[in-house]
C-alpha cells in the first residue's frame, strides 16, 4: 500500500473558517480523544488508531496558547504490511480566534518513508512558512500566502467545534474553506444535512450533527499517485458529497464518526476514547 493519508482526511473533514463562532471554547487543557479508523476493501478491518491530546502553554511570543499533539498509529497486526508512527503537532491561541502559530509532522511509515515538515505563521497571518525534509530528497522551502486565515489540519479541527451550527442549519448554504494538511492547499465545501443519531462503536451511541463535505485540490492538480481519502477508485477528486462528517449535539462538538470513499475502498471512523471533556457528553444515549 502507498502512503495513507488519513490525518489529511480525518482533519480535513473538519475544517471551517469564516463562520460565526461562539466565543466560549468548547474545550480545555488536558482533553483526550481517541479514534479506530476502520479500512474496507476485500476484507475489513480495524487498523489504525488516532488520537488527540489538548494541553495549556504560554507561547513566548503570543501568549496564551494550546498545544495539540495528534499521533497515528497502526495496530500491531498490520506493522509488517505498512507500518504508520506519525505526529502532527500543533500550537494556536487560546482566545476564541484560535489562530495558528505553528505546526509540526513527523511521519515515519512503510519501510522507508520519513519526512519531517513545519509550518511557521506570520504575526499577521498573511503568511505561512514552509519547510519539508523527506530522506534522499532535497529540503523544500515555500511560503504559502492565502487570503483569510489558512489554518492546518489539526487547527482546523479545533476550529470546527467552536462553529454556530444553527447558523449553518438556518442558512441551508454551503461553505467553501481553505486548509493546508502542510504540503499543498485544499478547498473544502461543507454543508449542514441534519441531525441523527449514531453509533461510535465503542464509545457508544450519539445525538449527532450530521455535514456533507467535497474535497478539490486548489490547483485542480488530481495527478500522482498514493491512497487519496475522498477521491474515486480512478485517483481523482469529484466535484461532489460523498465524505460525512458526524460531531455530537452537545457543548463539546467532537467528532464522534466519519465515513468516506478512497482511491481503494473506504474507511470509517469511530470515536473509542474521550476524557478531559470540558462538558459533559450529553449527546451520548443511554443503553436501553
Amino acid at each position: 500500500m502507498k502512503k495513507l493519508s488519513l490525518l489529511t482526511f480525518f482533519l480535513a473533514a473538519v475544517a471551517f473558517t469564516d463562520l460565526a463562532h461562539s466565543q466560549e471554547l468548547p474545550f480545555t487543557g488536558g482533553e483526550s480523544l481517541e479514534y479506530v479508523i476502520t479500512y474496507k476493501a476485500l476484507f475489513t478491518a480495524d487498523m489504525v488508531r488516532v488520537s488527540l491530546d489538548l494541553t495549556s502553554e504560554k507561547d513566548p511570543q503570543r501568549g496564551d496558547a494550546f498545544h495539540a499533539v495528534t499521533k497515528i498509529t497502526t495496530f500491531k497486526f498490520w506493522d509488517s504490511f505498512y507500518k504508520m508512527r506519525d505526529t502532527y503537532e500543533t500550537w494556536f491561541r487560546s482566545d476564541a480566534s484560535i489562530s495558528p502559530i505553528r505546526f509540526h509532522r513527523d511521519a515515519h511509515e512503510g519501510k522507508s518513508y520519513n519526512s519531517e515538515s513545519w509550518l511557521d505563521w506570520s504575526e499577521d497571518l498573511s503568511q505561512a512558512k514552509v519547510k519539508i525534509e523527506k530522506d534522499g530528497k532535497p529540503v523544500k522551502d515555500t511560503v504559502f500566502s492565502e487570503e483569510g486565515v489558512l489554518r492546518d489540519i489539526i487547527n482546523a479541527l479545533y476550529l470546527a467545534r467552536i462553529l454556530d451550527y444553527d447558523q449553518m442549519q438556518s442558512s441551508g448554504k454551503p461553505f467553501e474553506v481553505t486548509m493546508t494538511p502542510y504540503r499543498d492547499i485544499l478547498k473544502l465545501r461543507v454543508r449542514f444535512v441534519g441531525k441523527e443519531e449514531v453509533s461510535a462503536g465503542k464509545a457508544g451511541k450519539f445525538k449527532a450533527l450530521k455535514l456533507a463535505l467535497a474535497i478539490t485540490p486548489k490547483d485542480t492538480d488530481n495527478s500522482g499517485s498514493g491512497f487519496k481519502i475522498g477521491a474515486s477508485e480512478n485517483g481523482t477528486y469529484e466535484n461532489g458529497e460523498k465524505i460525512f462528517l458526524w460531531v455530537s449535539d452537545d457543548q463539546n462538538h467532537i467528532p464522534v464518526y466519519f465515513s468516506a470513499p478512497a482511491s481503494i475502498g473506504s474507511i470509517k471512523g469511530k470515536l473509542s476514547q474521550y476524557k478531559g471533556l470540558k462538558y459533559e457528553l450529553s449527546s451520548k444515549i443511554a443503553n436501553e
